[in-house]
Parts: C-alpha cells; sequence; structure tokens
C-alpha cells in the first residue's frame, strides 16, 4: 500500500483476512498494473474478480484507489442491479418546456461535470421564445444581482 494508504491498510487487513486471502495482495505482479490503472474499477485480475464479490472489490478500492471510488461505485450498483447504465436517460426539453415550466417560475438546469447544454437550450429557446426573451447566466462569480434581475429582463 502507498505510504498515504497504510493506516486503512492495516484497518482492512486486520477486519476482513478472509477477503486479504483471497485477494492475493501478496502478489505484486498480479497487482502492479491495477495499482497504476486508470481504471481499475474495471480491471481486477481475472483470478481474484472471479474469488471476490462486487462489494469486496469495492472495498478493495476504497482502501487502496480512492481516488477511483466513485466510479467504482457506479460500477459495484451496475454490476448489483444487472444494469449496463444507472445514469438517468436526458430529459428533452420540449418535455421540460411543457410540462415542468410556467411562466411564472423560471428553469434552473444544474449540470455536472461534460454536462453542457446550452447551445441545445439556445437553439430551443430561440424557436420557442425568441433569442430577446432567453437568458443564459452561469452561477457564482457575485452574480446575485443579475440573477435577481433576469427575470424582469426575461418578461419584457
Amino acid at each position: 500500500a502507498n505510504t498515504d494508504r497504510k493506516e486503512a491498510f492495516y484497518s482492512f487487513a486486520s477486519t476482513f483476512p478472509k477477503i486479504m486471502a483471497n485477494a492475493n495482495l501478496e502478489s505484486d505482479a498480479l497487482w502492479k498494473s491495477w495499482g497504476e490503472s486508470v481504471q481499475c474499477e474495471k480491471e481486477f485480475p481475472g483470478q481474484v474478480k472471479a474469488r471476490l464479490t462486487p462489494f469486496q472489490r469495492l472495498l478493495l478500492i476504497q482502501v487502496f484507489r480512492p481516488d477511483r471510488l466513485e466510479s467504482g461505485m457506479g460500477q459495484f450498483v451496475c454490476e448489483a442491479l444487472s444494469e449496463r447504465n444507472v445514469s438517468p436517460p436526458p430529459m428533452p426539453l420540449q418535455r421540460v418546456y411543457e410540462e415542468e415550466s410556467s411562466c411564472a417560475e423560471p428553469v434552473l438546469f444544474i449540470t455536472g461535470p461534460g454536462s453542457d447544454p446550452s447551445k441545445e437550450l439556445q437553439e430551443f429557446a430561440e424557436v420557442q421564445i425568441g433569442r430577446s426573451k432567453y437568458h443564459e447566466l452561469a452561477m457564482g462569480g457575485g452574480q446575485n444581482e443579475l440573477v435577481l434581475k433576469m427575470p424582469m429582463y426575461s418578461a419584457l
């Protein structure tokens, strides 16, 4: 284990001796590429993967590669539910417009890394309400006053 993970390793080893035995962690040759992998949660050594449950593999990720824990949890959930993906499907803008919005309430989109619906939203807004009534603002950076005024600008 890396020096910063030794305490987690010792705690894990003393708590889960059977997992330690099944994982064969003494074999550097077996684990070296896994430890250096950019997607270790998907690349467990074959003979070890067969001897460990998905949850036990998740525990190993937490101990040795906490940088991959979030992705490992997604992998675990997919395996546990026998699903290829657990991300929600995208919501079509037409449906948001017709079913989830009203002229009295602005629509707030909260996105995650790698997600930027701004171009699609701008094109949709131009068709539905016209460019002059569509306003877009990225949150943050002390823009509180502007955010409060935007619904008024859109109503004009």
